[in-house]
């Protein structure tokens, strides 16, 4: 089973005794700090007081129900990360509550990976939100959050070159680098900074609906369209758009966002007329456009109008000076919410930070330290970290030696042929991630997660 990556503050919100109960239980097991309220009235109620990191919110509930409490955390401006849970699951419900501000949308009965993957993504969310924050209340933060390092350095003086220009802006870098936090930083030194800025995940949203999102629809453009919509670009007029992992398009979606942005109009599922629009669109992918379009996957004119001005983040493992300063920086932060002193790294911590390739760059930096905060008492012994030796780098003439278990060659035997399977079912169905989920048999949201997971 998957751990929890991060010890925050969670709010129960289910009118159903025993099935909050149960879900108490089991959170305070996994080391989360757990609060229950067993009905909307009393979660508001709750709310004036506390703001937890994350709402587990019910939404079939007497009295008020989860869509209207929804409705009045996003009214009063608090910023907790809500996920939704229901027994009742269909898609307008989905798209509804995530179009009021929901993060994610879980059915009952939960299994136990998929509460812990959508607890541990709501609190990343959480995190990066709150970073956000820092950004746009401190004047030079950007430095302070990503690293003094001469890389990030660079980025940083690319984001005061753009971010009052009108350009359109590609940000490249895998996940966990920071995309977000650039294409906040542009939007706030922008002349667009007292309007919008609006965030889409182009991978969360199913291809049968991507269109209607961004560009809107009118009452009955299609079976369930029993209202009209106004779609992100409408949202976001005269403000800034940022579209992350906008690799997830399909190519009838790149189509029409090329069409928008040439032409500064759009075309609404299901009406005979353009709309003007003035929107900045900032993009971002963790994987290389310029070959996606090489290999037809992505519309190289696309590309190319996305590409106005371009910035690329380096991985971590290639910012060996920002590792010490983010960890340190990670340290004080955790300390200071627990209410404790910092704990120093032990020498074989520091060095095993030093040297672990850190995949998921600094999202998984900052979730390994926090975590080992939490154990800690005076220092950060190298077993807080939960690192495993495997995932070291190795050097060519070292694999010999490498310390592996039994356990990790399986887990990576495995990662390695869900990957080529991944990969094989999207290449029969030319890219297409709707197709490739029912080839694989899985859903559409567990496919999602594991290209995310194996950075595909």
């Amino acid at each position: 089973m998957e751990r929890i990556n991060y010890r925050g503050k969670v709010l129960v919100v289910d009118d159903d005794e025993n099935v909050r109960g149960a879900l108490c239980e089991t959170l305070t097991e996994w080391g989360l700090n757990v609060v229950a309220a067993e009905s909307g009235g009393h979660a508001l109620a709750l709310l004036q007081d506390t703001v937890p990191d994350i709402i587990l919110l019910d939404i079939k509930m007497p009295g008020m129900d989860g869509i209207e409490v929804l409705r009045k955390i996003k009214e009063k401006g608090i910023s907790s990360i809500v996920v939704m849970m229901t027994a009742y699951a269909d898609i307008s419900t989905a798209v509804n509550v995530m179009k009021l501000g929901a993060y994610e949308f879980i059915t009952k009965p939960f299994k136990d990976n998929a509460l812990i993957r959508a607890i541990n993504e709501a609190i990343e969310k959480s995190l990066t939100l709150k970073e956000v924050e820092m950004l746009q209340n401190e004047e030079k933060s950007l430095s302070d959050l990503m690293g003094k390092g001469s890389d990030i350095q660079a980025v940083i003086q690319r984001v005061g070159q753009v971010a009052k220009t009108g350009f359109t802006v590609l940000i490249e870098g895998e996940t966990g680098t920071g995309k977000e936090l650039i294409a906040n930083a542009i939007h706030k030194q922008s002349k667009r900074h007292n309007k919008q800025l609006v965030v889409i995940d182009c991978g969360a949203i199913p291809e049968t609906l991507i269109e209607s999102e961004l560009f809107g629809h009118e009452r009955g453009a299609y079976t369930g369209a029993n209202h009209k919509h106004d779609g992100y670009f409408f949202l976001a007029n005269q403000g800034t758009l940022f579209l992350d992992e906008i690799s997830n398009l399909s190519l009838s979606a790149q189509r029409k966002l090329l069409r928008v942005l040439e032409e500064k109009k759009m075309h609404p599922v299901g009406s005979e007329k353009y709309i003007g629009v003035d929107v900045r669109v900032i993009a971002a992918s963790n994987v290389d456009l310029n070959k996606e379009a090489a290999g037809e996957k992505f519309r190289p004119d696309l590309y190319h109008r996305l590409k106005e001005f371009y910035i690329y983040l380096p991985p971590l493992r290639e910012r060996k000076d920002d590792i010490f300063f983010l960890a340190e920086r990670f340290i004080q932060e955790t300390s200071i919410e627990l209410g404790r002193n910092a704990p120093k790294l032990s020498s074989e911590a520091a060095e095993c930070i030093l040297k672990h390739r850190w995949p998921g760059n600094v999202r998984e930096l900052r979730n390994t330290i926090r975590s080992s905060v939490l154990m800690a008492d005076t220092a950060i012994k190298i077993e807080y970290l939960h690192i495993e030796s495997s995932r070291y780098p190795v050097e060519e003439n070292e694999g010999l030696n490498a310390d592996l278990t039994l356990r990790n060659v399986s887990r990576k035997a495995t990662a390695e042929a869900e990957k080529q399977m991944i990969q094989e079912a999207l290449k029969m169905s030319n890219g297409n991630k709707s197709k490739a989920a029912r080839l694989l048999k899985i859903d559409y949201k567990t496919l999602y997660n594991k290209m995310k997971i194996y950075e595909m």
